[in-house]
């Protein structure tokens, strides 16, 4: 029975690495008729405006499509959906918490000289962490 679980594994993962295989060579495809079309679109404008009139609109074209692509990846990077934190979330961090707690109080029985130590230690990471935080984003 666990061969034939193996058997239909590799038939799918045959297929999708074909599917992968093809979807990568008509992408090339597409970007060679891609690239055809605007050396045909360039050719064409050279010969009604002038070579430099093309050279300069083509490259405006170009950079207003780029502004285009980063200022929706931007816009769609904003508004994304960020996961809300979930009741099983925040038991795991009070539970991580309740042992960073017993933890110092071992420490402050055993040695306060180490726990003074940890304290600066995870203060300045904190203040490392704070000063690195980006508000745009």
């Amino acid at each position: 029975m666990r061969f034939l679980a193996l058997m239909v594994d590799a038939a799918g993962l045959r297929a999708w690495r074909e599917r992968v295989l093809l979807g990568v060579v008509a992408l090339v495809f597409a970007l060679i008729g891609i690239v055809y079309l605007a050396a045909a679109g360039f050719g064409a404008l050279a010969r009604w405006l002038g070579p430099l009139d093309a050279d300069l609109m083509f490259g405006v074209g170009f950079l207003l499509l780029a502004l285009l692509c980063w200022g929706i990846t931007r816009y769609r990077w904003r508004r994304r959906p960020r996961p809300a934190q979930t009741p099983a979330q925040t038991g795991a961090l009070l539970a991580v918490l309740a042992e960073g707690l017993a933890l110092v109080r071992s420490l402050m029985r055993k040695d306060p000289a180490v726990l003074a130590l940890l304290a600066i230690l995870l203060g300045t990471l904190r203040s490392m962490l704070q000063k690195g935080d980006s508000p745009s984003d």
